[in-house]
């Protein structure tokens, strides 16, 4: 179990990281809205639906590089119709 436990977390950090570069402040005006957008993705969760995609990739063979970009726009899409229902 602690394998698995282990995997989860280095998955997670993948997910995490990639998440913190995409949204990553930018100095724009937006910058309130891009914090509400960053606390409402990056707060807590298992990632599982991301390192699910990630694990479906890695069984077609593909490489991490490859694998991030389906994982973390899914994670995206769910993280903002919840925070979305929350705010509207």
């Amino acid at each position: 179990m602690t394998d698995l436990k282990t995997h989860l977390a280095q998955r997670r950090e993948t997910i995490d990281r990639e998440l913190d570069r995409l949204l990553a402040p930018s100095g724009s005006p937006a910058g309130t809205l891009e914090q509400a957008m960053h606390y409402a993705v990056i707060g807590g969760g298992k990632r599982l639906r991301p390192i699910l995609v990630l694990e479906a990739c890695l069984a077609c063979g593909m490489a991490m590089e490859i694998r991030i970009p389906f994982a973390v726009p899914e994670f995206l899409e769910k993280s903002v119709a919840f925070a979305g229902s929350d705010w509207v």
